[in-house]
Formats: structure tokens, sequence, C-alpha cells
């Protein structure tokens, strides 16, 4: 106890009297409930990045290498959904270093992991697939891949194949764009 003489055990009269007595919460727990949130802005961007990452694994491919205007902002509202998600609506910019810093190291990490361990490179981003051999395209490794004949006519297309008989080999890249080769 506080012995009276200090004037902290009496309780205080006149202006301001309330302040000292009716404290919301003990010193130091405020900062605690800052770190606490800090935290849990941290573990919900590293469970939002993971999830992000099997979406576009799932998504496909060919999906990611060209998309259509309506993807192109529904992945823009996603962002702001998975902003929210991470937040809490905490609009404050610690929120916002913490959950892009959480999310710049994390890419690091996997840039990091994937030149150390190739094997790992495979399943981080995929390989790359051949959709066209000797001119015949391969239609169950474009279902799978989920690349339809008409986005494999039109990649050609754009450089400069008249025909896939013309193509030795086409190959659906990790990044989802197609390479062409023509000729012997």
């Amino acid at each position: 106890l506080v012995p009276p003489a200090c004037g902290l055990g009496e309780p205080r009269r006149g202006r301001g009297a309330t302040a000292l007595r009716e404290l919301p919460h003990p010193p130091g727990a405020l900062s605690e409930r800052r770190r606490g949130a800090a935290v849990e802005i941290v573990v919900r961007a590293v469970i939002v990045f993971f999830f992000l990452w099997v979406v576009t694994r799932i998504v496909g491919r060919a999906t990611l290498g060209e998309l259509s205007t309506f993807e192109l902002i529904l992945f823009i509202t996603m962002g702001d959904l998975i902003q929210q998600g991470v937040t809490q609506q905490d609009y404050s910019v610690t929120a916002a270093v913490l959950a892009v810093g959480t999310f710049t190291i994390l890419t690091i990490v996997l840039a990091w992991v994937n030149a150390r361990f190739t094997k790992a490179r495979v399943v981080t981003h995929g390989r790359p697939v051949v959709v066209v051999l000797d001119g015949m395209p391969l239609v169950d490794t474009m279902r799978t891949e989920r690349l339809s004949p008409e986005d494999l006519y039109a990649a050609a297309r754009t450089q400069g194949v008249e025909r896939i008989s013309q193509v030795r080999l086409a190959v659906l890249e990790a990044n989802g764009k197609l390479s062409f080769f023509t000729g012997g």
C-alpha cells in the first residue's frame, strides 16, 4: 500500500480526480494489446500469403498467363478483400507496413528457397509442359492444363505461326506463356 503522505493512496478531489482513479486498463496493457494486434496482423498476412499461393496454383498457368478484363477486376477486388481480412479494418500505417513487410519477407524467402533448392521450384512455380508435339496438339495435356484449342491457336498466331502442323514443339511455360518452336 502507498502511505497516505504521498497522496497516492487517498482519493483525489477536484479537477482531474477521475483521471488517476479510473484507468480503463492497467499501465503497460495498451502496449501489450498493440503488440498482440501486430502479431495478429503478421499471422494473418502469413496465412493469406499461402492461401494466395494455393489459389494461383489451382487457377492454373493458362488462366494466369492471359487475364480477361473481368478476371483482372476480380483479382483487384480480391486484393481489397484480402487487405480487410489481414488488417481487420486497421487503416494505420503500422498495419500496412506490417502486412506488406510480411508479404515481402515471405516473397524473398520463397525466392531464396527456389534458388537454393531446384526441386522446390517445381512445387512453387510448376514446370513447363509440352502441349504440341510434331504438329499434333496433345489434347489430354491441354485439358489437364485448362488450355483451350482456341487459346493455343491465338497464341500461335501472335507468334507468326499460321498452322499448328508447322509447330515442332509448343510449350506451356510455368508463367502461363506459350513458346512455339517450328522447323527442323
